[in-house]
């Protein structure tokens, strides 16, 4: 409520949700057998309502998440949410611009070399990956090639760049094995080492 008050006095001006899914589950959906707590369902109706009751006060309602599946149906309708923008992963010329606006500094000051060809190469197979993701493993490709003393990038470091940020994300235990102690027929070891 004090969100969209504000929102309302400093009128106008934008009111971002993020991770709305948090704040206004589907009111139907049962998690773990059990039905969503009374809390929760109060708090998706008052939600509603202040969505209801700023429209026309000045204030755009933005809302953003990665589960739109998982919002209240009653949240998405016409009258509370009117435009939806999904914003797709990034398509390959997206991806060249990323790395390239954190390789274009380096490159003009001639710090570093840049392998052009195979960084294309690379990011051609990359579809799929978020836009973080590139430029997570841009930096630190960059970064590697800085404190190794090599100041050369292509195809080859920034896949292993890549290997950094996904195992930040994942997390992975530390009994985990690396390809090499793991037992494989040797095509299999070729591909997933490929």
């Amino acid at each position: 409520r004090n969100a969209f008050a504000r929102a309302q006095a400093y009128a106008p001006c934008v009111l971002f949700l993020d991770e709305v899914e948090s704040l206004i589950p589907d009111r139907n959906a049962k998690t773990a057998g059990l039905s969503t707590h009374q809390e929760t369902l109060n708090m998706v109706n008052e939600l509603l309502q202040l969505i209801s009751k700023v429209r026309g006060s000045g204030v755009v309602l933005v809302a953003a998440t990665n589960h739109p599946d998982k919002l209240d149906p009653a949240a998405v309708r016409p009258g509370r949410f009117d435009f939806k923008i999904e914003v797709p992963d990034p398509d390959w010329e997206a991806r060249m611009m990323i790395a390239a606006s954190v390789f274009q500094p380096a490159q003009t000051a001639r710090t570093c070399q840049f392998d052009h060809r195979s960084l294309r190469d690379v990011l051609v197979r990359w579809d799929g990956y978020s836009a973080a993701t590139v430029r997570a493993a841009a930096v630190q490709a960059l970064t590697t090639a800085r404190s190794d003393g090599t100041h050369r990038v292509g195809g080859a470091e920034l896949k292993a760049a890549l290997r950094t940020p996904q195992t930040l994300v994942n997390h992975l235990p530390p009994q985990t094995k690396t390809l090499k102690e793991m037992v494989l027929a040797s095509r299999i070891r070729k591909s997933l080492t490929g």
